[in-house]
């Protein structure tokens, strides 16, 4: 009788994630990828992986008994540099299920290690909308939804900001319920280019671009760039301090020995 192959359990939602998931599957390594949203689902639709992609945002309570249910021989965490509930989840979830957990860190970028000079830095969203709320001019957040609420919530004049979400439903319900109307939500999946970044600062008037660093993955050059050539401010919401995970290359080798 074959020995049943072990299997790794791959928490996704991000270029490194999507990486791991395609290796894994050219190697035949039996894996499940869990992402938080229908819309991440859609990213390997009509894909090898569509049937092993569980989707739906859990707790460490629901994240153990996942590790448990597939057996898993090892967790990979590839969830966004932002997502610290999420790690701190998956982390808790491992120890609890005494499985193996593996972190994926982003790389830096070279303007995060030389202090991001030129730009204006802030700890969290809510600290860069304080500041903003003082200045004048259009604002094109780069941000994503997840901060959308806090820096809507601190901008009194709402049609000064101009955001670029994923286009999915939830997202657009999210634009909607902060005020935000079509003309000020641009519904698009990246990476974008310099030149496409450029164009839509132009297109939006805007004075300031705001972004995460969340590093080259995540295409936070491309948007400096353009907003150095648009001549617009940058906002930079710095990136969580992590120590604990390795590159996603070494992630790949060190899972490799459990499996």
């Amino acid at each position: 009788m074959n020995k049943e192959r072990k299997k790794c359990l791959l928490f996704a939602g991000t270029t490194e994630g999507r990486l791991l998931a395609e290796r894994f599957y050219r190697a035949r390594i039996p894996c499940t990828v869990c992402v938080a949203t229908d819309y991440g689902a859609q990213l390997f639709a009509g894909g090898p992986l569509l049937e092993s992609v569980q989707t739906g945002r859990l707790d460490a309570r629901q994240m153990e008994a996942l590790i448990r249910k597939e057996r898993a021989a090892v967790v990979l965490d590839a969830t966004h540099p932002f997502a610290v509930e999420a790690t701190q989840n998956i982390r808790a979830a491992c120890q609890a299920a005494a499985c193996p957990y593996l972190r994926v860190l982003r790389d830096r970028t070279k303007q995060e290690t030389d202090g991001y000079g030129g730009s204006f830095c802030f700890a969290d969203a809510s600290a860069a909308a304080a500041f903003l709320e003082r200045q004048e001019g259009n604002l094109f957040l780069a941000t994503g939804s997840k901060e959308l609420r806090a820096m809507a919530e601190r901008i009194s004049d709402l049609s000064r900001i101009y955001v670029r979400i994923l286009p999915s439903a939830e997202n657009l319900r999210l634009c909607e319920s902060v005020g935000l109307k079509g003309g000020q939500i641009i519904c698009m999946q990246g990476p974008f280019s310099v030149s496409l970044n450029k164009a839509m600062l132009e297109h939006c008037q805007a004075r300031w671009m705001v972004t995460k660093d969340s590093g080259a993955a995540g295409g936070f050059l491309e948007k400096r760039r353009a907003a150095e050539q648009a001549g617009a401010s940058f906002v930079v919401i710095q990136r969580p301090h992590e120590t604990e995970g390795y590159p996603v290359g070494e992630v790949w080798d060190r899972a490799m020995a459990y499996l």
